[in-house]
């Protein structure tokens, strides 16, 4: 009877296939803006779409144009309010996983863990990102270039109250120091009241990209670490050296 129903009704394994196929993407397109706004002005799209049909169903000639009428629009602002989100999501999309692992295994993460718990230590304030699969030339072009090689004294000498690269961000890439005072997106999903622009702005630009960042709090002396848009509690030395190892992918 079962299949006597789904011949009756024409689903077969290619209409399986697309709804098991469609499920997937709304899950991994939720998934990309989980943690953001996005969800909470996809409910009121969704609250304003379901009043359009119901003015159709009821046939309500006003309020149906009202709807009509704002319908280009909102996308238009859609496209404008989810800009950061829709960058991340697409650069997350285009993304080769297969190439990750010859960039993570360059980078110092050692030399780096050290220079942050000095910087701790001498309570000295930092945004250190790291680059990984996404290029972050639009954020190195208005910095100051240096590509050269990596080293703890040099990284804290960049970091100095005193030194003219002390503001904005260090990049790295490879085992590399790309950039200084590089100004990063702020995020706006972190309470101003709560958090400082160091913090914001590490977690900026790992909604925008899959860099991970790391915020050396000057106040509060401590270290987190951001990636994926979230910041993670204050670490130690360990746990820090864990975070890098787990998102470089190093088998520690």
């Amino acid at each position: 009877m079962n299949i006597g129903l789904i011949r009756y009704f024409g689903f077969g394994v290619t209409d399986a296939l697309d709804i098991i196929l469609v499920a997937a993407l709304i899950y991994q397109f939720l998934k990309l803006f989980r943690g953001t706004r996005a969800p909470y002005i996809f409910a009121g799209v969704l609250v304003v779409i379901a009043v359009g049909v119901i003015a159709q169903i009821l046939d309500f000639p006003g309020l149906s144009w009202i709807i009509d009428a704002v319908r280009t629009v909102a996308l238009v602002a859609l496209v404008i309010i989810f800009q950061p989100e829709i960058r991340r999501a697409l650069g997350l999309v285009g993304q080769r996983p297969f190439f990750r692992g010859f960039i993570k295994e360059s980078v110092p993460i050692d030399k780096i863990v050290e220079a942050s718990c000095e910087l701790r230590e001498r309570g000295l304030g930092a945004v250190i990102v790291i680059e990984r699969r996404m290029g972050l030339r639009e954020f190195t072009e208005e910095a100051v270039a240096l590509n050269t090689g990596f080293s703890v004294p040099l990284l804290i000498s960049l970091l100095l109250p005193d030194s003219p690269l002390h503001d904005g961000a260090v990049i790295i890439r490879e085992n590399r120091i790309l950039a200084a005072k590089a100004i990063l997106p702020v995020s706006r999903n972190l309470p101003p009241e709560l958090y400082g622009t160091r913090h914001r702005a590490a977690v900026g630009i790992t909604e925008v990209s899959d860099a991970v960042a790391i915020v050396v709090s000057e106040e509060n002396r401590n270290i987190r670490g951001a990636v994926g848009g979230k910041l993670t509690a204050p670490l130690s030395k360990e746990g820090l050296t864990s975070f890098l190892n787990k998102e470089m992918g190093v088998n520690a």
